[in-house]
């Protein structure tokens, strides 16, 4: 069985590893321009892992369920897992959801 890391958009998604990146090396920033970038880098580094898969939330189509687009567009199947990573205003920015794709 597979699984789905279905992550907030890039931007967004960037701007956070780019803040995180920031503490880890001061005195340098990453421009609004890079967040993209890094977005991708993570899940590049995530899909190292065998049956892993990574969807950024706009690479669906809009107005389309999550899971239908997954399986339609992504080859998601009954019993795969889906992580999906939220914006949350509590002290951690981001939270995860996890649920399997039914038959």
């Amino acid at each position: 069985m597979a699984t789905f890391y279905l992550l907030p958009p890039r931007p967004q998604l960037g701007r956070l590893f780019g803040e995180y990146l920031e503490s880890v090396f001061p005195g340098l920033r990453w421009h609004t321009s890079a967040w993209s970038d890094l977005a991708e880098a993570l899940g590049a580094a995530a899909q190292c892992h065998p049956h892993v898969y990574v969807v950024s939330r706009e690479d669906l189509p809009a107005g389309v369920e999550a899971m239908r687009a997954l399986r339609e567009g992504f080859g998601a199947a009954a019993g795969d897992e889906v992580v999906e990573i939220l914006f949350a205003s509590s002290p951690e920015p981001l939270q995860a959801r996890r649920w399997r794709l039914a038959a």
